[in-house]
């Protein structure tokens, strides 16, 4: 089985700036707290704001994190935009405009606009998480690494982060290294459902099938829809001999797949299930 790269990353979009404007306080300070707890209320707010105060860059990029936050991605482009043009030396604006870009896939775009954000300030650790991320799915294991790193020195209290560059050390079979990081990550944040599930994984690599169990069994308490949870732990319950448990967990697993459009994953459980009836 392989290993799920960990979905559950950090939060892209900075929380709303607080502003200093006397005029716009008011309005302002009701959107960041919409934005934070999703009110779409905030957008209402933020536009009052730039009635009052049309080159306030700190307003469009709020309005841009709240349609970021609601989905509204071309919207988002155009609040980062506008807020860049009234202050080119917007590090946030240019990673969150950076972070958008990378969900519509521009990742050059992605790229020049971290650049740019790192230029202006080089200390912004959610830029090189955000660089990391892209350089990984590229396959630029060495870049990734690099940038994780950075992102950790700069702030060690990213848990989603020390998974993901847990993830990058297993596929270069550091596996302690990887094991290590995963703990780590579980320290800060224990509700990385993926992140038990892949560290289980390295530990039934390890023989270490106790813990491994241990770890797939958490993973599904958080997640009780993480198929490659099921599929793993069915693969121990299979090599203990414990068929009963293992078809149990690997039909779960199938179907659970099959419905997230798994395909590879969904017929090789299937082919293992298989095998394990016509044992």
């Amino acid at each position: 089985m392989q290993e799920c790269k960990n979905c559950s990353e950090h939060n892209k979009y900075e929380k709303a700036v607080p502003l200093v404007s006397e005029s716009s306080s008011v309005c302002e300070n009701s959107g960041n707290i919409n934005t934070q707890s999703g009110d779409i209320k905030a957008i209402k707010d933020y536009n009052q704001t730039l009635a009052l105060n049309p080159n306030l860059a700190e307003s469009y990029y709020n309005q841009g994190n709240t349609c970021a936050q609601s989905g509204d991605m071309k919207g988002a482009m155009e609040y980062y935009n506008q807020a860049l043009i009234i202050n080119s030396n917007f590090a946030e604006a240019y990673l969150n405009r950076g972070n958008t870009r990378s969900e519509l896939g521009d990742i050059q775009g992605a790229m020049e606009d971290y650049h740019q954000a790192l230029i202006i300030n080089p200390n912004l650790a959610e830029v090189y998480i955000g660089r990391g991320s892209i350089r990984s799915e590229l396959g630029d294991v060495k870049g990734a690494m690099k940038d994780y790193n950075q992102a950790l020195t700069i702030n060690p209290n990213f848990g989603e982060t020390y998974s993901n560059r847990g993830l990058l050390r297993a596929q270069l079979k550091d596996i302690k290294g990887a094991i290590k990081d995963y703990s780590q990550a579980l320290i800060i944040n224990p509700n990385l459902a993926e992140t038990y599930s892949n560290r289980g994984l390295l530990r039934a690599q390890l023989r270490d099938m106790k813990r491994a169990m241990e770890d797939y069994n958490q993973a599904l308490i958080i997640n009780p829809n993480l198929a490659e949870a099921y599929a793993n732990r069915g693969l121990i319950f299979a090599q203990l001999e414990n068929f009963k448990r293992a078809i149990t967990d690997l039909q779960k697993a199938s179907e659970l797949f099959q419905k997230q459009g798994k395909i590879t994953e969904y017929q090789n459980v299937v082919e293992l299930l298989m095998k394990i009836n016509n044992r």
